[in-house]
């Protein structure tokens, strides 16, 4: 039996066709209009099941008719195929961020969500990335060497003209952001830390990075 899944996520879209394994992928922007954009994604595959998740199910589901599956389950079941031993997940999507617990079985047990504010999010390292000029594959590289913290979408594009941008020795890497430690919620990992949570086996499944 040939399954399709849509990922309809606020920034790309996700397909899997998928019989006892994955037989193709692929991912597209989301545009304007995701519910014409998955209907030309599907046009042409012969499948029997239909399974949509992300930002947009509640939109694309029901005028395909297709099954809703939430974010929190789907990444559940995925890590637990792709790495059984895998107990914690990390999403960078693009406006909100997740950390997911899974138990011993691969349920979920325990999630939080940064969906509050953008800092943090795949948009965010999109935003930071064109205003430095950088490529956002080497975000996390160049943010090892920062001194200074940034957790603002909106100020983002602003902050080198700030004048302890321009001032830092660092600047002239030329990032002075410790980028990658806003991610994907202070709050929410320094409260799993302390809980002693987040588990060694631990799967990044989607953003930017």
């Amino acid at each position: 039996m040939i399954s399709v899944g849509l990922d309809v996520g606020s920034r790309t879209i996700k397909l899997v066709t998928f019989d006892t394994v994955v037989r193709s992928s692929l991912v597209t922007e989301t545009g304007a209009n995701p519910l014409r954009r998955c209907r030309e994604l599907i046009s042409g595959i012969n499948y029997e099941r239909l399974v949509v998740t992300g930002y947009g199910r509640h939109l694309v589901a029901p005028a395909l008719g297709g099954e809703i599956v939430s974010e929190i389950r789907a990444f559940a079941v995925g890590a637990g195929y792709l790495f059984p031993d895998c107990r914690t997940i990390i999403d960078i999507g693009g406006q909100d961020c997740k950390v997911i617990l899974l138990t011993n079985e691969g349920e979920v047990q325990k999630f939080e969500m940064n969906d509050r504010c953008a800092a943090g999010t795949g948009k965010f390292l999109e935003i930071m990335a064109n205003t430095l000029e950088v490529n956002i594959s080497g975000l996390g590289n160049l943010a090892l060497s920062a001194s200074k913290l940034s957790g603002s979408t909106v100020y983002a594009p602003y902050l080198p003209n700030r004048k302890w941008f321009r001032s830092s020795p660092a600047a002239r890497n030329p990032v002075p952001l410790r980028l990658v430690y806003i991610i994907p919620s202070p709050l929410v990992l320094r409260r799993w830390y302390a809980a002693s949570a987040l588990r060694k086996e631990s799967f990044l499944p989607a953003g930017p990075l």
